[in-house]
């Protein structure tokens, strides 16, 4: 045995420093023992296959056009490692995504990866996921706003996920789920509080609005307000014509005033959840005429949503 190399080394051993090692790459999650190429984002390895990636982004297609891809970096196992500048965290949602697909509610993140990584990658079906799950979310018309199960295409379990929700609309330019999007930013008892200092997200950071958008949110909260007293809410103050208990019905609209009043107003179909309260604090008449002042007033208030945030009307955020 050849041992006059041993004593280099050793001395190369002690000469480099603990601390001053190369971070070495970690597998990641999707991870299939018998895939053929490797993805490295940062310092996470994912190996997953060739032929789902390319039929999923012309990008892709082309990358694996030549045998061996211009970008492949090293292997693994003869497995081609091709290095990518994004984050390992919206790889790992695009991957699982793409290799076991789900159609159940999605958290904020994994739809941002979805939106990110997808037009970057040209990943039409991801993005089309996406925008769908936004779009149902975050509807353009009240009709979709009414027939909507809430949470059902995307996990928003607080303020930080509603303030991520409009960070997304408007990093991808995805301006019909806008008005929606930042209307629940506001949707929430001190609001201003909220705005101004950001929501904590799960991971403890912090997810806040733009200073342009605290702005527009901080005004729009004071237009809803007063539009909503002008449209949704404007029988509270009418008398009806055909009350048959002025006194009884009046005491009855002070109470569900007294209620409403100071609660952040909201573009959601209230009345189911008043409608019993309604029928015991009012006559049949008054009753009748509210249902019909409010379902007028809600379409009213929703029409002029997006202006409230300095948006053009519904019509126009759709065509653009």
């Amino acid at each position: 045995m050849d041992t006059t190399a041993l004593p280099s080394v050793k001395r190369q051993r002690l000469e480099t420093p603990h601390n001053d090692a190369v971070p070495q790459p970690k597998q990641g999650e999707p991870w299939f023992a018998d895939g053929n190429i490797i993805l490295q984002a940062e310092l996470t390895q994912y190996r997953v296959y060739r032929g789902v990636l390319a039929d999923s982004s012309e990008i892709f297609a082309d990358m694996f056009s030549l045998s061996q891809p211009a970008q492949a970096v090293g292997d693994v196992e003869g497995c081609p490692i091709v290095e990518l500048s994004d984050f390992a965290k919206d790889w790992h949602y695009v991957l699982k995504a793409l290799f076991q697909r789900s159609t159940k509610a999605l958290p904020v993140p994994v739809i941002a990866a979805f939106l990110r990584l997808g037009k970057k990658y040209n990943f039409q079906g991801l993005t089309a996921d996406a925008t769908e799950r936004l779009k149902y979310e975050c509807p353009s018309s009240i009709e979709e706003w009414d027939a909507r199960i809430p949470q059902s295409m995307i996990e928003m379990d607080n303020l930080a996920d509603h303030i991520d929700v409009a960070l997304l609309a408007r990093e991808t330019s995805l301006l019909p789920i806008l008005p929606i999007a930042l209307f629940r930013c506001i949707n929430y008892r001190n609001v201003f509080d909220h705005l101004l200092t950001g929501h904590e997200r799960d991971n403890r950071s912090i997810s806040i609005l733009s200073g342009d958008d605290q702005r527009i949110c901080l005004v729009a909260w004071h237009k809803i307000v007063q539009l909503q007293a002008n449209t949704t809410y404007s029988w509270l103050k009418i008398s009806c014509d055909d009350c048959v208990d002025h006194l009884g019905c009046s005491s009855g609209k002070m109470f569900l005033r007294s209620h409403i009043h100071g609660v952040v107003p909201c573009c959601g179909d209230v009345f189911s959840d008043w409608c019993e309260d309604w029928e015991d604090l009012m006559c049949d008449a008054c009753v009748l005429d509210a249902k019909g002042s409010h379902s007028m007033g809600r379409r009213l208030a929703w029409d002029q949503l997006p202006i409230m945030f300095g948006l053009p009307e519904w019509d126009q955020l759709i065509k653009n």
